[in-house]
């Protein structure tokens, strides 16, 4: 299952869901478009080409950022994150997970 067909999941449990890719404004605008235009639900990018959002979520490897995810608090506080290739691959563990983090 992937990730755009199962937001759906996440209503429950009261999260916003967005990705960080470390490529700049322009390209993360061309990334978001390009999935927009071939899929109904998509989730919102952010460009972080300084590392400062991946590195302060312990997701940045050199100078590439790891694929898996985190959580944040209200406060912008690191609750969780987890280097994982395969999340949106496994949404529903992901999203299990996810809600245990959160009690």
């Amino acid at each position: 299952m992937q990730l755009h067909e199962n937001l759906d999941l996440f209503e429950d449990i009261n999260v916003k869901v967005a990705t960080a890719s470390s490529e700049d404004v322009t390209n993360t605008k061309k990334i978001y478009s390009d999935f927009a235009a071939y899929f109904s639900n998509v989730i919102p990018f952010l460009s972080d080409p300084e590392f400062k959002l991946i590195d302060y979520m312990d997701m940045k490897h050199g100078d590439v950022a790891y694929r898996g995810y985190g959580i944040l608090d209200e406060d912008g506080n690191l609750v969780y994150s987890k280097i994982d290739d395969y999340w949106g691959d496994n949404i529903e563990e992901t999203v299990q997970e996810i809600k245990e983090k959160l009690k």
